[in-house]
């Protein structure tokens, strides 16, 4: 199994608050996993959990979650290090993040990819070339020299496309990557990860949106206040939804698709 979560849970170091309860996911390799909820069910915070993100004096983790066997809550910082941006990638939320504002794409990209590869740094350049002309990027050679504030937030949502075609990673982490897109950047985004999971990679992607769900395929879990309410595969949950809140999150994806 490439990834197991098993009785996760989260809660607030102050107050005691539960965030995330009895959480138990598997993942195998080249296969798909999406979290489904309305906002403030606790999906951020899954994320958060698997990359190993959370700060301690801040939140209480119990449970295990282990990647290849490993168990991510017991690594080196040098370890998390290296296996994050290489075995592991993140697309998250907001493309802007991801990026350091201060520095070009290509150069950024190039750093990234000879942290993980002992690659000179012709041969660096020409794997982020070929990997943003892979991920259909227009004048790859503008966007290579471009900051991260002169592309739309389409065209940096590809460019961590990019990034993960260049790491070929075994799994992609993607954190609502549909959030504030049109329908069409939506689709585009979603065929994105589809074709990462064909060239092998595994994919965990959360969303409240069951249209995206339906379009990456494989397994879908119903995530409601923390706790997970259903799991199946995706297109029999659309169809034969048992949860009362998985029910409210397919007739809104319907009554959406109607407008």
């Amino acid at each position: 199994m490439l990834l197991e979560i098993e009785a996760l849970n989260l809660s607030l170091r102050e107050g005691g608050r539960a965030l995330l309860r009895g959480i138990n996911l598997s993942l195998q390799e080249g296969d798909s996993l999406t979290v489904l909820g309305m906002s403030g069910s606790g999906k951020t915070m899954l994320c958060n959990a698997l990359l190993q993100t959370l700060n301690d004096a801040v939140f209480c983790m119990e449970g295990a979650i282990r990647f290849c066997g490993r168990d991510l809550c017991a690594l080196r910082e040098r370890d998390r290090l290296a296996l994050y941006g290489g075995e592991i990638v993140y697309i998250p939320q907001n493309p802007m993040t991801a990026f350091d504002p201060s520095m070009r794409l290509g150069r950024y990209m190039a750093q990234v990819l000879r942290l993980h590869e002992n690659l000179r740094r012709s041969e660096a350049k020409q794997r982020v070339l070929d990997a943003l002309a892979e991920a259909g990027l227009p004048e790859c050679a503008r966007v290579y020299a471009s900051y991260p504030h002169q592309l739309s937030g389409g065209m940096l949502q590809r460019v961590l496309f990019a990034m993960a075609l260049m790491a070929r990673p075994k799994l992609v982490v993607a954190d609502e990557p549909t959030t504030a897109l049109d329908a069409r950047l939506r689709t585009a985004v979603v065929a994105s990860l589809a074709s990462l999971k064909r060239r092998g990679a595994a994919v965990f992607m959360t969303t409240h949106d069951f249209r995206s769900a339906v379009q990456l395929g494989g397994t879908a879990s119903v995530l409601q206040a923390g706790e997970l309410a259903e799991t199946g595969e995706v297109r029999a949950l659309l169809k034969h939804p048992e949860h009362p809140y998985t029910v409210r999150l397919v007739a809104a994806a319907r009554l959406e698709a109607n407008q």
